[in-house]
């Protein structure tokens, strides 16, 4: 199963209504799901692993580890990460 990580923050509109949009859409159960709030101390290294600069962010990763998703929420659609499961 194909992981999808999801880079968002709890205060952001944007990234609050992406996240609605997905779960709803069934995403939990079409990938490995994380949702990673990126404003907290505590994810700032896995941040800057996945060097995640603006929010939200998805990265899909295949079940070798390769990406094959990276995109900002100006360039996602929900339909667009369904496709990569």
């Amino acid at each position: 199963m194909n992981k999808l990580l999801f880079f968002g923050s709890l205060t952001c509109d944007a990234c609050n209504d992406l996240k609605r949009e997905l779960e709803l859409s069934g995403v939990k159960r079409k990938f490995d799901y994380m949702f990673i709030d990126a404003m907290a101390d505590d994810t700032q290294d896995f941040c800057d692993e996945h060097e995640v600069e603006e929010l939200p962010h998805i990265k899909i990763y295949d079940d070798g580890g390769h990406l094959i998703f990276n995109k900002i929420k100006t360039e996602i659609s929900t339909k667009e990460v369904l496709k990569n499961k």
